[in-house]
């Protein structure tokens, strides 16, 4: 795989992380109308109204097709029938292999006909939306199953004893929405996250990031690769593996919302001020317990559809150039510069390191203050400095059971308090 498609797989993944920290969307509506209206946020919108992405319009439409289903019975199918799974993402294969054919055909860098990629790609098309509903389904099952079988059921620590998973695993197999992230300037952390139409062109995109600065910010547009709406929405475009993935992370991010740390963190994302670890402990756990959870499902039910994954060559020879490691010496160096007040000097030490990702094939088209307040989410991440993650997998291997770690985990509000459960 070219590093630059190696790269934005690797940014859709923890884009992906976008969490609106729900399970309940009119909750959170209703906690963002008492934030305070600032004259930042006025111009803020007047920006970006043209390409916003309504996440409340969506959740209705999907709750009422929920509630129909749920009503008149909906497909009915097995956790065992993975072959219909197997064969979406075959498809989604298929059709990225037939857009990038004819993209090739129009500029003139391969012969063809492209009116027989546009029938091929056409039929391709059809076959996934007519697989969509079942393959949603599947996948739903096979994480519902594999949730009961390591005990967990539910985030209301035995207030209730349900027999099923709570929340409901429903899950979309669609594009999610773009997100533009907005930092301060003179320092790194999240200062508005608004999601946008998926449809959005390159051209527009940098064209907002360009007027949203004026308001003497730092700003970037990212890919996601899910978001933890109800039902989450998952990318169907990265194949399976990405899709289990994300699938668990999003439901676990619902579950997160009724423990005491995701409650915080859907707190902040509905404009109440946290503190930035809440974040960063939020999409860690995620993240850890997302992996693990992921792989159980794989394991069981897709490990014999597919041969082992084999090393990459970038993998063998990383150590040639070691990008996790140059990130976070350019993270640790813009947090000095900004800190002396040297705001300018880093924007211009972040593009001169960009220039050097690209070197060596690392195409990164913005690397800015926003870059870092996205993806410094992640405290195992690249360009993130944070004993957070240590001290997760410490608790981790600690805990008899992934259930217990759950249940420890996300009572923590503070890193002290991480600090304190693994001592």
């Amino acid at each position: 795989m070219a590093k630059t498609e190696s790269c934005q797989i690797i940014a859709s993944r923890f884009r992906t992380r976008l969490t609106r920290g729900i399970s309940i969307a009119l909750l959170l509506v209703l906690l963002s109308s008492c934030a305070p209206s600032q004259s930042f946020n006025s111009n803020l919108d007047r920006i970006v109204e043209p390409y916003r992405f309504s996440i409340v319009r969506w959740e209705i439409q999907a709750i009422t097709h929920e509630l129909y289903e749920f009503l008149f019975g909906g497909i009915r199918v097995s956790p065992d029938d993975s072959l219909i799974v197997v064969e979406y993402f075959e498809v989604m294969e298929g059709i990225g292999s037939e857009v990038n054919r004819i993209a090739a055909i129009i500029s003139g860098t391969v012969d063809g006909d492209p009116e027989i990629h546009l029938a091929n790609l056409a039929a391709l098309e059809a076959r996934r939306d007519s697989l969509s509903a079942a393959a949603e389904a599947v996948l739903e099952a096979q994480i519902r199953e594999t949730l009961n079988s390591l005990g967990i059921y539910n985030p209301l620590d035995g207030a209730f004893n349900f027999t099923s998973t709570f929340p409901p695993v429903k899950l979309r197999l669609q594009e999610p929405p773009k997100l533009l992230v907005v930092s301060p300037r003179d320092r790194i952390g999240r200062l508005a996250t608004i999601t946008l139409n998926n449809t959005i062109g390159l051209q527009e995109i940098i064209e907002l990031e360009e007027a949203v600065s004026e308001l003497d910010v730092s700003a970037l547009v990212v890919d996601l690769g899910g978001i933890a709406t109800y039902p989450s929405f998952v990318s169907n475009r990265y194949g399976l593996r990405f899709a289990l993935s994300t699938a668990v992370e999003e439901w676990f991010h619902q579950y997160l919302f009724f423990r005491p740390l995701g409650f915080r963190y859907g707190l902040s994302e509905a404009g109440f001020s946290q503190p930035d670890y809440i974040a960063t402990m939020n999409e860690t756990l995620a993240g850890m317990v997302s992996a693990e959870i992921a792989a159980v499902v794989y394991e069981r039910y897709y490990a014999s559809y597919y041969a082992p994954v084999q090393a990459s060559v970038r993998e063998i020879t990383s150590h040639v150039f070691n990008f996790n490691a140059f990130m976070r010496e350019t993270r640790l160096e813009v947090d000095n510069l900004l800190a002396l007040g040297q705001t300018e000097q880093a924007e211009t030490y972040m593009e001169e390191r960009r220039l050097i990702l690209a070197e060596h094939g690392y195409l990164i088209r913005k690397l800015n203050q926003a870059y870092f307040a996205f993806y410094g989410s992640y405290a195992d991440q690249p360009g993130f400095e944070n004993p957070v993650a240590e001290n997760f997998k410490t608790l981790r291997a600690n805990s008899v059971s992934l259930a217990t770690f759950i249940k420890m985990a996300s009572s923590l509000t503070t890193p002290d308090e991480l600090v304190q459960a693994v001592k």
